[in-house]
């Protein structure tokens, strides 16, 4: 930590110390030329007029005029004595000072006016002060103004940095959490209709059997064990569905698109002008329907990130893994990051800007895997690209 945010933490952190150093510093001034004032006006006088108000520094964060006022009226009276200008007239500049750095600009002027006044009028009573003297005394009080106010307007203005790193955040946080709900919303309308399709085949099932129970047992046994399967795996698909938010929008009618849809997707990320290479996807009868979209959904999101923010002519890679022991399926999409790409036959740079609502999929991404007991890893490869990798159980919990 360097020297001078050292002082700027010690500063902030112990007020009380930087009070008594300011006190100090008074006195000092004071005491060093009291044995002058007391040969001219006498030694009550002169600790009435030098020490004393210099003890008042230790309020002038409380009462910054009241000590700015006692600094005058000691500084009137060395006037109207004739005392010419010593270092007792320490405590008129650092109560400016503090004025001029912790009250408004307003007040700041009113006190700097002041000062000069004094200034100008001391050789009035003083007829050595010569005007080199009087000009110079002038300028220290205006450098001492001008120092207090530039503190004053730093310190204004990592206020507001700070203040608006915090609404930034605040916002950020609540985008996240729109972001967040907005996913669940569309997760719940999906397993909707996956849901319904399971209904309606045990309802048709039901109907088969009801049918055949008497002239074809054999086909209503089947019919039964399968409405049977289908209501376990319809109750799993409603615990998962029970604990995401709904909104009232309508449903789509269209089909919910599973592990078969990928190449569809992957085509059409290709014509984008994505270097898509597809590993082949995992038999689609040990996956269930809604396990099956979640891994879609992952598929499309990494694509679109990968179009993002890397750019036309990126390789991605997906891979699919069915990892039998722990009976789960792992989806990698993987790009290899920044790279160049020839568009109408001149080479040029394949790496877009961020997209305003950048990493709201990723979010998503994240909702399925913990929807469906699984986990998900996102973020930069070693190489310099960035992966989206998701693991799913397959088996019903």
């Amino acid at each position: 930590m360097g020297m001078h945010a050292w002082l700027r933490r010690t500063v902030r952190d112990h007020p009380v110390l930087v009070d008594l150093l300011v006190v100090l510093a008074g006195l000092v001034g004071a005491w060093a030329s009291v044995f002058y004032v007391a040969g001219q006006i006498g030694w009550p006088a002169a600790l009435l007029l030098g020490p004393l108000p210099a003890l008042t520094l230790f309020w002038r964060r409380q009462a910054p005029f009241t000590v700015f006022g006692v600094a005058v009226v000691a500084a009137l009276a060395y006037w109207v004595f004739g005392v010419a200008v010593n270092g007792a007239h320490a405590v008129l500049v650092l109560s400016l000072y503090s004025i001029a750095r912790h009250e408004p600009a307003r007040s700041g002027r009113i006190a700097l006016g002041v000062c000069l006044a004094l200034v100008a009028v001391t050789p009035l009573r003083q007829p050595f002060q010569g005007p080199g003297n009087t000009i110079l005394q002038g300028l220290f009080v205006l450098v001492v103004w001008v120092l207090a106010t530039n503190v004053a307007l730093r310190q204004a203005y990592l206020q507001a940095l700070e203040e608006r790193a915090a609404r930034l955040e605040r916002e950020r946080d609540a985008d996240v959490r729109a972001a967040t709900l907005t996913e669940r919303t569309r997760i719940a309308r999906e397993m909707h209709d996956v849901v319904a399709h399971h209904v309606s085949v045990m309802v048709v099932q039901a109907e088969g059997a009801t049918w055949a129970i008497d002239t074809a047992p054999d086909q209503a046994k089947a019919a039964v064990t399968t409405i049977a399967e289908t209501g376990r795996s319809t109750l799993t698909e409603l615990r998962r569905l029970l604990g995401v938010l709904r909104d009232g929008e309508a449903e789509s009618v269209a089909p919910q698109p599973d592990l078969g849809a990928i190449f569809g997707l992957v085509d059409q990320f290709r014509l984008s002008g994505l270097d898509v290479r597809c590993s082949p996807v995992p038999a689609v009868g040990d996956v269930p329907e809604s396990v099956q979209l979640a891994v879609y959904r992952v598929v499309e999101e990494g694509l679109t990130n990968a179009l993002k923010h890397v750019g036309v002519g990126a390789r991605v890679d997906v891979e699919f893994e069915h990892v039998e022991p722990a009976g789960e399926i792992r989806v990698e999409v993987r790009d290899g990051g920044s790279r160049r790409a020839e568009v109408g036959g001149k080479e040029v740079a394949a790496v877009s800007a961020d997209l305003p609502g950048a990493g709201h999929g990723l979010i998503g991404i994240n909702e399925r895997a913990a929807l469906f007991g699984g986990r998900a890893q996102i973020g930069p490869t070693p190489e310099g690209g960035f992966a989206v990798r998701a693991w799913f159980p397959v088996t019903a919990a």
